[in-house]
């Protein structure tokens, strides 16, 4: 017969150990009418804290430039959680955790802690803290300090006074820790600001490197208040303003009066055109640097007009006042003295004309009408003396039946062609005698009953017959 042996086993667990389980261990079991102790065995619990060594103490750092803080840990066991603490300025404590936004690290894998972007309020005295099964260790205390500042911008000058068309420098130094990042200006004009960079068409500089401010080419719009900026990661810095005044302008044209009047054909001076009159174009003189006027050498109706002296510089252009060239020019005025004359056969006989024209006429003639048919008659026509520039009176020198008619004389000149009224001749058939005697023939008899020259056309001597003219 065999005896069931069973064989009981117990353990005893420290779900988490540290130095304070080490020591001796004996396991007891009770029954209903006894205890029976076991074996003793011994617990020795190696390990600590974890140990956190800082690597420099305290830390200087510049406003906006990355800072690290390194520590060294050591642990026995492993450390299983790490954070980090800050003491601000007014000793309020902050947790900074691997989830705080504005740093790196700080971590059971990266245990030293990164400020990305450090600023003023980043200043304080910070510590690391370190977990393992034995418990939380401490870091020393570290000082940060934070320096820097905006930069520091000035100028060399507070005022300029530069000629239109020149270059300008405005000269600015910047300096700033930390260095800055970007340079630019601003010009106040009329409440206007306008930003100018190192990309503005005109100027050079206004960068990093080279913050004075270089315009190429100065102009008027160019006046105005100056002022540098430079930007770090500090802030912005300015300097104080400088005035930059240009000095020139558009050229003054003044005239002597606003309107003239030419006689056509004769030279006039005026001072100014609308058209565009240079030196170079014909018929002209003047129109240059040192003498602006305006000499027009032979006026013609077509000069009338509106004239402006225009000047141009660097500036600009300047302009006169408008004025008004009117020429005194029309067609000849021609002028019958008288509507009608009556002539008798192989005398001499004058049709009288005058010719008043401005310009000068150029061509005289006259014209016949008789019996439907139009004839022309100018100097150099057989039997007629006149119809000239310089007389213009017509002359037959012996007239017959059939220069009757109704006659018109006409000049012509650049302008165009003037006439008169129509003049009628009537010549009447020769009556013959014998007596011998001196007559006066009247061609026309006045008015008033008198003879004037234009009355008296010839005195003949008569040999075998006379002439009696009568009106």
């Amino acid at each position: 017969m065999f005896r069931t042996l069973k064989v009981l086993l117990f353990f005893c667990t420290i779900s988490v150990t540290s130095t304070l389980d080490s020591g001796l261990y004996t396991c007891y079991i009770k029954t209903y009418n006894k205890t029976i102790q076991g074996n003793s065995t011994r617990l020795e619990i190696k390990g600590a804290l974890p140990t956190i060594n800082v690597e420099s103490n305290p830390l200087s750092g510049i406003y906006g430039i990355a800072i690290t803080l390194y520590v060294n840990i050591s642990a026995t066991p492993s450390v299983n959680h790490i954070y980090w603490t800050k003491v601000n300025e007014n000793s309020e404590m902050i947790t900074i955790s691997s989830r705080s936004t504005g740093y790196e690290g700080g971590n059971t894998s990266v245990p030293s802690l990164t400020i990305s972007n450090p600023v003023f309020t980043d200043k304080g005295l910070y510590k690391c803290h370190a977990r393992n099964p034995f418990g939380v260790g401490h870091s020393n205390t570290i000082y940060i300090d934070i320096k820097g500042d905006v930069p520091i911008v000035s100028l060399d000058a507070y005022e300029f006074k530069v000629p239109y068309g020149s270059l300008v420098s405005l000269n600015c130094t910047v300096t700033a820790f930390p260095n800055h990042t970007r340079v630019y200006w601003k010009k106040h004009k009329n409440d206007i600001i306008t930003t100018i960079t190192q990309e503005t068409e005109g100027i050079s500089g206004s960068s990093i490197d080279s913050p004075t401010l270089i315009i190429k080419f100065v102009t008027l719009t160019d006046t105005g208040s100056y002022m540098c900026f430079a930007e770090n990661s500090v802030g912005i810095g300015s300097s104080r303003s400088t005035l930059l005044t240009v000095t020139g302008g558009r050229p003054i044209v003044t005239i002597g009066r606003t309107m003239y009047s030419a006689v056509y054909g004769t030279p006039l001076l005026c001072i100014v055109k609308s058209l565009k009159i240079t030196s170079e174009t014909a018929g002209i003189r003047g129109v240059k640097e040192d003498d602006p006027s305006l000499t027009i050498n032979f006026v013609t109706i077509s000069d009338e007009g509106l004239y402006t002296c225009v000047a141009v510089n660097i500036v600009g252009t300047g302009k006169s006042q408008s004025l008004r060239l009117s020429v005194d020019a029309a067609a000849p005025l021609v002028t019958a003295m008288f509507p009608s004359y009556s002539a008798t056969e192989n005398s001499r006989v004058t049709l009288l004309c005058t010719v008043n024209s401005k310009p000068e006429h150029t061509h005289v003639y006259w014209q016949k009408e008789a019996v439907g048919s139009v004839t022309i008659l100018k100097k150099g026509t057989t039997g007629i003396v006149g119809s000239s520039l310089d007389n213009p009176s017509i002359t037959f020198t012996n007239v017959g039946r059939g220069d009757s008619g109704h006659y018109i004389c006409f000049a012509t000149n650049t302008i165009g062609t003037g006439s008169s009224r129509t003049i009628l001749l009537e010549v009447e058939a020769l009556i013959e005698s014998a007596t011998t005697a001196n007559i006066l023939i009247v061609t026309q008899k006045p008015v008033d009953n008198t003879v004037s020259e234009y009355d008296i056309t010839d005195s003949i001597d008569l040999k075998s017959h006379y002439y009696i003219f009568l009106n």
